[in-house]
């Protein structure tokens, strides 16, 4: 009996981390941590030390930009 190989079939996570998020929103660090502050953008989940945001906070974020931007309503 084999067991499947999985090194390469990864199922994403309901999370972020940083790198994973400024990739997926293309913008640094330093702009999502001042975003935050102001507000204006979604605060990440503490596990231990490592913040990690979730997936469906950064898509509806990313849903209510895309809004604001184009002028159409939610």
């Amino acid at each position: 009996m084999t067991l499947p190989d999985t090194s390469t079939a990864q199922e994403p996570t309901g999370l972020f981390d940083l790198a994973d998020l400024t990739a997926e929103i293309r913008m640094g660090h330093s702009w999502i941590y001042s975003e935050m502050k102001a507000g204006r953008f979604p605060r990440p989940v503490k596990l231990g030390r490592a913040s990690r945001w979730r997936r469906s906070d950064i898509a509806a974020w990313l849903a209510n930009a895309a809004n604001d931007n184009t002028g159409g309503e939610a």
